[in-house]
Protein backbone atom coordinates (compact mmCIF):
# COMPACT_ATOMS: atom_id res chain seq x y z
CA UNK A 1 0.00 0.00 0.00
CA UNK A 2 1.14 3.82 -0.35
CA UNK A 3 1.47 4.49 3.08
CA UNK A 4 3.53 1.43 3.86
CA UNK A 5 6.04 2.08 1.54
CA UNK A 6 5.85 5.51 2.62
CA UNK A 7 6.26 4.42 6.22
CA UNK A 8 9.42 1.92 5.02
CA UNK A 9 11.33 4.46 3.36
CA UNK A 10 10.86 6.76 6.15
CA UNK A 11 12.41 4.36 8.51
CA UNK A 12 14.95 3.02 6.13
CA UNK A 13 17.57 5.47 5.29
CA UNK A 14 19.80 4.28 2.73
CA UNK A 15 23.29 3.31 3.55
CA UNK A 16 25.94 5.56 1.96
CA UNK A 17 25.74 5.45 -1.88
CA UNK A 18 22.67 2.63 -1.70
CA UNK A 19 19.27 2.76 -3.74
CA UNK A 20 16.18 1.01 -3.36
CA UNK A 21 14.40 -0.29 -6.23
CA UNK A 22 10.71 -0.89 -6.33
CA UNK A 23 9.60 -3.51 -8.67
CA UNK A 24 5.98 -4.81 -9.47
CA UNK A 25 6.34 -8.46 -11.14
CA UNK A 26 3.08 -7.41 -12.72
CA UNK A 27 -0.15 -5.41 -12.07
CA UNK A 28 -3.64 -5.88 -10.54
CA UNK A 29 -5.67 -8.03 -13.30
CA UNK A 30 -8.01 -5.27 -14.70
CA UNK A 31 -5.42 -2.81 -15.16
CA UNK A 32 -5.87 -1.32 -18.46
CA UNK A 33 -3.27 -1.87 -21.64
CA UNK A 34 -0.66 1.14 -21.14
CA UNK A 35 -1.20 1.97 -18.26
CA UNK A 36 1.43 4.44 -16.67
CA UNK A 37 2.22 3.10 -12.91
CA UNK A 38 3.71 6.05 -10.33
CA UNK A 39 4.95 5.66 -6.27
CA UNK A 40 3.11 8.91 -4.39
CA UNK A 41 4.32 9.01 -1.09
CA UNK A 42 5.12 12.29 1.70
CA UNK A 43 8.99 11.95 -0.85
CA UNK A 44 6.77 13.67 -3.61
CA UNK A 45 3.72 15.62 -1.64
CA UNK A 46 1.85 12.40 -2.56
CA UNK A 47 1.53 13.33 -6.60
CA UNK A 48 0.25 10.03 -7.96
CA UNK A 49 1.20 11.74 -11.09
CA UNK A 50 5.06 13.43 -10.63
CA UNK A 51 6.53 11.97 -13.61
CA UNK A 52 9.80 11.56 -11.94
CA UNK A 53 8.49 8.70 -10.18
CA UNK A 54 6.86 6.61 -12.66
CA UNK A 55 8.25 2.98 -12.77
CA UNK A 56 9.44 1.93 -16.60
CA UNK A 57 7.95 -1.46 -17.89
CA UNK A 58 10.83 -3.96 -17.79
CA UNK A 59 11.56 -6.41 -21.08
CA UNK A 60 10.33 -9.02 -18.56
CA UNK A 61 6.33 -7.09 -18.10
CA UNK A 62 7.69 -5.94 -14.46
CA UNK A 63 7.69 -2.45 -13.88
CA UNK A 64 10.82 -1.09 -11.68
CA UNK A 65 11.81 2.38 -9.98
CA UNK A 66 15.27 2.79 -9.12
CA UNK A 67 14.41 6.14 -6.43
CA UNK A 68 17.73 8.38 -6.05
CA UNK A 69 20.16 8.10 -3.22
CA UNK A 70 19.45 11.13 -1.84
Amino acid sequence: SPALLADLLAATPPALGAQLTIRLPALPAGTPAGAVVHVAGTFNGWDPAAPAWTLARQPDGAYALTLPAT
